[in-house]
């Protein structure tokens, strides 16, 4: 009898590196989805994150003594006809040509010598435990690949790529290596995680290389959608198991009918059929992206497309609906994935739009009310004067002047030349708020405009640490341009790169592509 077992691993708080936003919501939700939407006995799964709760009374903190432990609970116990799923949302590094995952006890490496540090576990290690376990249905998913890495300009996902396709275990990583994971603060989650919430819960009880294909297509997508530069997963997966692996849950009654679009893709050319001495290639998508409306069921509240209006985005994220609730109602779930006990019998569409009418008529109602009120209770020019001073004679009253083109704006802009303001915390949060992660121009204007926070202020250490990470952010796009034959634009983009931790890297690269315009 196959028994189904994972552990699910997130950290968020690190007791020496910079906190990450998502990662420990990423392994609840996956948790959650495992537990309560596929049906996978609890007792069977480990949630390991900053504040998970004790499991058979012991600590599930993801120390590296904790972690061990459980894996060796695992090997003790796990049969040939199990399956196990290994989730990990945390920091990643590479060092020596060799890969690790971080756990929260991990130390910072030696920038110098680059030298791991103390707790990191490596990957040619885990592999070969993995491979020795009695059963061969086994799914490895690491989403590591970190902006805010100590060395980010690293090959992370090279050496895993070599390890996986070596011991034949089935491996998803949640971008390609010289890429980064990126975080959504408006979901709360990842966006990788948030595609493989999306795409398990699209194709539950199919195999597993329907969820493949899905990745393949909306992650880039959701990366486009929210202003990050494209994230493309990586599977490293034979191709024989991506017939035979199937996504835990039950097959939903229209399971024959393949989503448009998605039914007769074609393979990506990592999932070819090879040697085990043929090289493992990215994977990458194959056809144009296409709106995912076009293609795939959507779970009762779609995740944001480019066709979904903002308004309707944030009406949604007002009443707490959540980016992916679950899709069934009877099983309980945390608040913020619950769907309102009313809409249960009743069509899940025709909820979502009478939540949404309801929100508006409210807001409707509410501004009505207010003008209602001013209109009532305060004189005529009442609301100019709010926001304008009095004359100093109250029985002729004036408007005041307009501002002339004099006047300063108190809002800096970052195409004209300002003052710096004397928060520096403004300084940042301007910087940060006036910038498209898209644009290698708006990046480094933002890195020219936080410049402007002295050395010595408190707030220096935190501005260099988001100057480099949008210096790396402009190094990507530049070899994203790169890739694509646009060595012209890659050579103008990494000329945007300011002296710093990738100013090197950007200048062989540089020099790389200026033979190829030769």
């Amino acid at each position: 009898m196959q028994r189904d077992r994972a552990i699910f691993i997130g950290i968020n708080t690190y007791l020496e590196l910079q906190a990450l936003k998502c990662a420990q919501q990423d392994a609840v939700c996956l948790y959650q989805w495992w537990t309560q939407e596929a049906l996978r006995n609890p007792e069977l799964a480990l949630l390991s994150t900053d504040s998970s709760p004790r499991h058979q009374e012991h600590s599930t903190t993801p120390t590296m003594e904790n972690l061990r432990f459980w894996f060796d609970q695992i090997k003790m116990s796990i049969g040939g006809s199990d399956r196990l799923w290994i989730f990990f949302s945390g920091y990643g590094e590479s060092a020596g040509g060799k890969d690790y995952v971080l756990p929260v006890d991990a130390s910072p490496g030696d920038e110098t010598t680059r030298s791991p540090g103390e707790n990191w576990i490596a990957l040619e290690e885990i592999y070969p435990l993995l491979k020795a376990l009695p059963t061969q249905d086994i799914l490895l998913i690491l989403d590591t690949n970190r902006s805010q890495s100590v060395r980010a300009d690293h090959g992370l996902g090279d050496q895993t790529q070599t390890l996986a396709q070596h011991y034949g275990i089935p491996t998803l990583l949640s971008c390609q290596p010289k890429q980064f994971s990126h975080e959504s603060p408006a979901f709360g989650q990842g966006l990788f995680t948030l595609a493989l919430l999306e795409g398990l819960r699209n194709y539950p009880g199919q195999p597993l290389q329907k969820l493949v294909n899905f990745l393949t297509i909306r992650l880039p997508e959701l990366s486009e959608h929210n202003n990050r530069p494209a994230q493309i997963p990586m599977a490293i997966i034979p191709t024989a198991q991506l017939a035979e692996m199937m996504v835990p849950g039950a097959p939903m009654e229209n399971a024959s009918l393949a989503p448009a679009g998605l039914g007769e893709l074609p393979l990506v050319e990592a999932l070819a059929p090879r040697t085990p001495e043929t090289p493992v290639a990215p994977v990458a998508p194959t056809v144009p992206v296409v709106p995912i409306l076009d293609r795939a069921p959507q779970p009762p509240n779609p995740l944001r497309t480019a066709e979904t209006p903002d308004s309707e985005a944030l009406t949604l994220d007002a009443i707490e609906q959540g980016a992916v609730p679950s899709q069934s109602p009877s099983t309980p779930v945390e608040p913020r994935y619950r769907q309102p006990t009313e809409a249960i019998d009743i069509p899940m569409d025709k909820a979502r739009f009478w939540q949404q009418i309801l929100a508006l008529s409210a807001l409707i109602a509410l501004v009505l009310g207010l003008s209602a009120v001013l209109r009532k209770n305060l004189p005529p020019q009442a609301a100019q004067n709010l926001l304008v001073p009095a004359p100093n004679s109250p029985e002729t009253p004036k408007p005041s002047p307009m501002p002339t083109a004099a006047s300063p704006d108190p809002s800096p802009r970052l195409d004209v030349p300002v003052s710096p303001p004397a928060d520096s915390a403004r300084i940042l949060e301007d910087a940060r708020a006036k910038i498209k992660p898209t644009s290698g121009e708006e990046l480094r204007q933002a890195i020219d405009y936080a410049q402007q926070i002295p050395p010595g202020d408190p707030r220096r250490p935190e501005t260099e640490r988001q100057i480099n990470r949008w210096s790396r952010d402009i190094l990507q796009l530049a070899n994203q341009r790169a890739s694509q034959g646009k060595y012209k634009e890659a050579v103008s983009l990494a000329a945007l790169v300011p002296k710093g931790p990738s100013y090197d890297e950007a200048q062989k690269s540089t020099a790389q592509w200026k033979t190829k315009l030769k």
